[in-house]
């Protein structure tokens, strides 16, 4: 199979699609080094919209596919927004089903992340967990999500399903709603950092916060909701939650139950790829 340059990229070259030194995979035009199919696929989605992504991103990018891949976690994520970007593009599209996510009421782009203002304004993910949920299921589903500035919301509900996490609510605790009612207990935690809830059973959420399990609540899990989850906001069935103050976020996720060998991979991936683009 032969090669096709996409352009787009910046720094002078343009994606290589084919199979270049890698089974399924693609190879960077002009320097035979070859990327994660699944880090091809976002770049040329990337382009196809209008952005571009760097030579030096580009390999950070693929670093993170390959970093989650090897520990099984890719394979269990329905969708992985790095809002933390070059561009909005490629902030919004994400990395996995290459969904286009919506700014709402225009959040603050800047490479390190979306500012929200905690009132008024968010990221419409457009993942309706009823209806675009492939790995996620009742019984086994996470969030997550980075806050570099805080506190923020994420997630939505139905009126009756929740999947949601308040990383950190007024009282300074961390509350991880999946597949849930909106109610339950809370853990003390701080406004910064990657906040993880995970359902790991018919009656078991996990709350992380950068790598500490906080604690572990018990309610049953009910049928998954059938509301777009947002990002800086909560979607409470159509109408706006916010943390009403202003927050920066620079990643989000939703998928499958990670367990806890995923969980940390998600983070070391995550946190890799933050420090290294400066957020």
């Amino acid at each position: 199979m032969g090669l096709t340059l996409i352009s787009g990229l910046s720094g002078g070259h343009g994606l290589w699609s084919g199979t270049a030194g890698l089974s399924g995979g693609s190879g960077l035009g002009g320097g035979g080094s070859s990327f994660d199919p699944a880090a091809a696929a976002y770049f040329a989605a990337v382009v196809a919209a209008g952005g571009t992504i760097s030579p030096a991103r580009q390999i950070l990018y693929n670093n993170l596919f390959v970093s989650l891949r090897s520990a099984g976690v890719l394979a269990l994520l329905d969708r992985l927004w790095l809002l933390a970007a070059e561009n909005s593009q490629s902030a919004l599209i994400d990395l996995v089903a290459r969904a286009t996510a919506t700014a709402v009421n225009s959040p603050t782009f800047a490479t390190n992340g979306y500012t929200v203002n905690g009132i008024t304004n968010y990221i419409d993910t457009g993942y309706m967990p009823s209806v675009n949920a492939v790995m996620l299921s009742q019984n086994s589903a996470h969030l997550s999500f980075y806050c570099n500035s805080g506190p923020a919301y994420v997630g939505g509900g139905d009126g009756s399903s929740f999947l949601q996490i308040l990383g950190t609510f007024t009282d300074s605790n961390m509350y991880a709603r999946i597949n849930t009612g909106n109610s339950g207990a809370g853990f003390a935690t701080t406004d910064t950092g990657i906040f993880i809830g995970d359902r790991t059973g018919p009656a078991a959420i996990v709350n992380e916060h950068s790598g500490v399990v906080l604690g572990t609540t018990t309610p049953a899990s009910l049928a998954l909701g059938t509301k777009s989850l947002w990002i800086g906001a909560y979607n409470n069935n159509g109408s706006f939650a916010g943390a009403s103050a202003p927050a920066r976020l620079g990643m989000f996720s939703a998928g499958a139950s990670l367990g806890a060998s995923g969980r940390a991979a998600l983070e070391n991936a995550v946190g890799t790829y933050m420090t290294a683009v400066g957020a």
